[in-house]
């Protein structure tokens, strides 16, 4: 937004959807996202009011630059930011009385294992797709062998785990890339036990460059230093401070996210909230 109001960004749109425009800045090279009123607040996003972006003839390459507290996109798209309220990412603590959050997290899993979708993280039935089943065979394979990694301490262990999930799955930010941005987040969260691999977690993600696409990239850059949407900071919040009503509907919120991304998001959250539960690390 200061690049913006000084007259000072400079990209090009690097991928257009139908609800999002992601832009790659010049300067820095990170991805920043233009999103339709119906997604939420995250890094990098600005928000618009807008329902959708497609129709609006962006293309790929397209120049984008600031002038004024405007951002344009060539002269299909003018965006205002006069009006425009900032939004951090603030993750909740980890708690000292944890009680609350295991009743929570026991509801949260049993409804992702209702309503999660089939075939990313949530292995998919054998029966309905062969392939879908062996990916998510392999996703809980070397999820688990990641999260024993950590429960032992073993780094380096924890390290290569994590490196074989990266860009395996499907969709546009691949299951084992979403699963360890909720992972991510955990570490992250203050007065998490797990804090002390937040390095790690960096390291990780710098190394993601090579093994999954730009956008999947710099989601997980971001979830390495406790940066991530605005719904998955609620359901964290909901699980933490409120009760099991209040976590389904976050929950849901999560879950819509993409077509599996979000419960693969939701699961790399309650395997690591888990973590921490079971092995009270405190």
């Amino acid at each position: 937004m200061q690049r913006i109001r000084n007259s000072a960004f400079l990209g090009s749109v690097h991928s257009r959807f139908d609800r999002t425009v992601n832009v790659q800045c010049t300067e820095n090279g990170e991805l920043y996202t233009i999103a339709a009123c119906t997604i939420d607040n995250g890094p990098n996003t600005i928000v618009i009011r807008a329902g959708r972006l497609s129709g609006l003839g962006i293309a790929t390459g397209d120049r984008v630059y600031a002038d004024r507290a405007m951002l344009y996109v060539e002269r299909k798209l003018a965006v205002s930011i006069a009006d425009a309220a900032a939004w951090k990412s603030a993750l909740p603590n980890y708690p000292l009385d944890d009680r609350r959050l295991r009743r929570n997290l026991i509801a949260a899993k049993a409804f992702v294992e209702l309503e999660g979708k089939n075939g990313g993280m949530k292995r998919a039935a054998a029966r309905d797709n062969l392939f879908d089943a062996e990916v998510s065979k392999r996703l809980e394979e070397r999820s688990s062998s990641l999260l024993f990694a950590l429960s032992k301490g073993d780094t380096a262990g924890a390290r290569d785990h994590a490196l074989t999930l990266i860009g395996l799955g499907p969709g546009l930010t691949p299951s084992g890339d979403d699963y360890l941005l909720g992972l991510f987040t955990i570490v992250n969260l203050p007065n998490s036990p797990l804090r002390r691999y937040r390095p790690l977690c960096a390291d990780i993600a710098n190394e993601a460059a090579g093994l999954t696409n730009p956008i999947s990239h710099m989601g997980l850059i971001k979830a390495a230093a406790g940066q991530v949407r605005e719904s998955v900071v609620e359901l964290l919040r909901s699980l933490t401070d409120g009760d099991p009503e209040q976590a389904i509907r976050c929950l849901k919120a999560v879950l819509n996210i993409g077509s599996s991304s979000g419960t693969d998001i939701a699961m790399g959250l309650i395997h690591g909230l888990e973590l921490i539960a079971q092995h009270r690390w405190r």
